[in-house]
């Protein structure tokens, strides 16, 4: 499983144990600021100082380390919840701010080094508890093509492959669908493929039309079954498998642009 469903809404396991991690260095920081009750404004003033900092300069180093990408779509640069995030570049700022709370006021340096510790913890236990599930391979299934051709899914040519799960009701499936297809135009190199799920063609149909998108590498699986085969919990959710069938990254929710081409990259690796 790569989420929680909750109601309409699905939580990728990434923004769970981002969320796990956050309320833990909160909730001890709250702790100590009961604890210390003349010290508490400045324990969660500096707490809440130090969580900001990792998550904006996590985002910064990442897109600094991608820049090329991001030029070409730089509102994806805010695209936060969609995960892509440079560790090191965060824990250097986190420990420049626990430096500056140290000279302004030692006596708080251990609360909040004590909340951070144990939001790395559990950050690490998180991810270990809630892994991304990339176990499997491209399965040996067919489906209709939009000109009535079948495909066989797993007959790739030696190459990658993007696999997109969507469906025409979904706003981020269609939000992100230009891009997608764009990309694959672009690239000869991964096979792309779009698999409806659970539509009809008419409907699909009636959508691509009116978006004027192409017809290139969208497939029907009307019973649902690659949602059923790998477990995905919403859509869109995007699959990638490298030349020799495994899978290798799941992405649930929307993806950008250099998300999406930061994983192709991976793939040709």
């Amino acid at each position: 499983m790569n989420g929680l469903e909750i109601g309409p809404l699905v939580v990728s396991n990434d923004q769970i144990i981002a969320i796990v991690a956050l309320a833990t260095v909160l909730l001890v920081s709250e702790i100590f600021a009961w604890r210390r009750p003349l010290e508490a404004g400045a324990i969660r003033r500096w707490t809440l100082v130090a969580a900001l900092t990792w998550i904006v300069a996590a985002r910064v180093g990442f897109v600094m380390r991608h820049l090329d990408l991001f030029a070409q779509q730089p509102l994806s640069a805010a695209a936060i919840g969609q995960g892509g995030f440079d560790r090191l570049s965060a824990t250097i700022a986190v420990a420049w701010v626990m430096f500056f709370a140290m000279l302004r006021r030692p006596s708080i340096i251990k609360p909040i080094a004590v909340s951070v510790l144990l939001g790395t913890i559990a950050f690490q236990v998180a991810g270990f508890a809630l892994p991304n599930e990339t176990r499997g391979r491209i399965p040996n299934l067919t489906f209709a093509d939009m000109s009535g051709s079948v495909m066989e899914l797993a007959q790739t040519d030696g190459k990658p492959m993007v696999l997109n799960l969507w469906a025409t009701w979904c706003p981020p499936c269609r939000r992100e669908m230009p891009m997608l297809m764009q990309a694959a135009a672009n690239d000869k190199e991964v096979n792309f493929v779009f698999a409806n799920q659970g539509e009809i063609e008419e409907v699909i149909q009636g959508y691509l039309r009116y978006s004027r998108l192409a017809f290139d590498g969208v497939v029907l699986d009307e019973e649902s079954s690659l949602m059923a085969k790998f477990g995905v919990l919403g859509l869109p959710s995007t699959l990638f498998f490298a030349a020799d069938g495994e899978l290798r990254a799941v992405h649930t929710g929307e993806i950008t642009r250099p998300a999406l081409l930061t994983e192709i990259e991976n793939l040709k690796r």
